[in-house]
C-alpha cells in the first residue's frame, strides 16, 4: 500500500456532514487551524497530540476619534490603536475537553457634526486562563487648535509564549 493510500485511508478527510474539509478547514491535525470568530466554547477534537496545540489571540482594535465640523476651530483627530497579540502552544490536553474562548469586538464607530468625538476602545480577548490580549484605546480628538495629541495606547498580550503590543494610533502635532 502506498503512502498516499495509507494517508486517504486514516485521515480525517470528512467533515461531520460527510462533504470532505477544504484545505485548512479539517480538524486540528499538523498544519491544521480553525478560527474562531465570535465567542463560545471551543472543544479538544479527538487527533490532538501530546504536542498540543497553537493558540493566537487577537485583542480588538480601538474605532478612530471623528473631528467634526466645527467652524470656530480646527477640529483634530487621531485613529485608534491596534489590540495586542498572544501566541502560546498549550500542551497536555485531553480530548472533549472544553475551553471557553472570548472574541473581542472592535471599538464601535463613532461621528461627530460640531464637536470632537473621542472614539472607542476595543474589547479584550482571550482563550480560557490560557492567555489573553486586550483591546487598543480609541482615537483621540479635540476642538482646540493648540492642543497636540498624543497617540492611543495599543493593546497589549499576556500569557503567552510570545507577547506583542498592537500599533498605536497616530499623534496629532500642536
Amino acid at each position: 500500500m502506498s503512502s498516499l493510500s495509507q494517508f486517504l485511508k486514516t485521515s480525517t478527510m470528512f467533515g461531520p456532514s460527510g462533504f470532505p474539509y477544504l484545505p485548512g478547514q479539517d480538524v486540528f491535525g499538523s498544519g491544521h487551524f480553525q478560527i474562531i470568530a465570535a465567542s463560545g466554547n471551543f472543544t479538544v477534537p479527538p487527533n490532538v497530540t501530546a504536542a498540543g496545540i497553537r493558540v493566537r489571540v487577537y485583542g480588538a482594535g480601538g474605532s478612530g476619534a471623528a473631528a467634526g465640523n466645527n467652524t470656530a476651530n480646527a477640529a483634530k483627530a487621531t485613529g485608534g490603536a491596534g489590540g495586542g497579540l498572544a501566541v502560546k502552544i498549550i500542551t497536555g490536553l485531553s480530548v472533549g475537553a472544553v475551553i471557553a474562548a472570548t472574541v473581542g469586538l472592535g471599538g464601535a464607530s463613532v461621528t461627530a457634526t460640531n464637536a470632537a468625538t473621542a472614539g472607542n476602545a476595543g474589547q479584550s480577548s482571550s482563550f480560557g486562563a490560557y492567555c489573553s490580549a486586550t483591546g487598543g484605546a480609541g482615537g483621540n480628538a479635540t476642538t482646540t487648535v493648540a492642543t497636540a495629541l498624543g497617540a492611543p495606547t495599543p493593546g497589549t498580550g499576556t500569557g503567552g509564549d510570545s507577547n506583542f503590543s498592537g500599533g498605536a494610533g497616530g499623534a496629532v502635532a500642536a
